[in-house]
């Protein structure tokens, strides 16, 4: 297990580890809903939009940062690679990526104002990462 170090969340990892045990597949990654407010916008060819949704309410997923992984891994990466870009696209095309959909609590901690909401949410008691004092997973 690996994750990038830069966010919390409260989900079920015992769960994600037994599921990808009993899978085929070589990574597995955590796959939320971006927490922004932007909205993803389609453009016509003629400029005029066609489209318009709130990103947060989209089907759209990123990265969360959280991976699984077996040691054949490095079997899909070379020298010099990244282990999201080169070597999960090859394992995509194989068909042994997996992602656990996140629709528990998830937030990163990149930007000051990230730092500033996760700082309020564990001062106030309501830090919901900390699943070992909810008695979660």
């Amino acid at each position: 297990m690996a994750n990038y170090a830069d966010g919390l969340t409260d989900v079920g990892l015992n769960a994600d580890v037994a599921e990808f045990v009993a899978s085929d597949a070589v990574a597995k990654f955590l796959a939320v809903t971006p927490p922004v407010s932007y909205h993803l916008v389609a453009v016509g060819a003629d400029h005029k939009v066609t489209g318009m949704e709130a990103m947060a309410e989209s089907s759209i997923k990123i990265n969360g940062g959280f991976f699984i992984v077996r040691q054949e891994v490095f079997e899909h990466m070379n020298d010099g690679e990244e282990l999201v870009v080169e070597p999960f696209n090859r394992l995509l095309k194989q068909g042994k990526l997996e992602a656990a959909e996140c629709d528990g609590f998830w937030a990163p901690m990149v930007t000051f104002k990230d730092q500033q909401r996760l700082e309020d949410l564990f001062t106030s008691g309501e830090a919901p990462w900390m699943v070992w004092k909810h008695g979660q997973r």
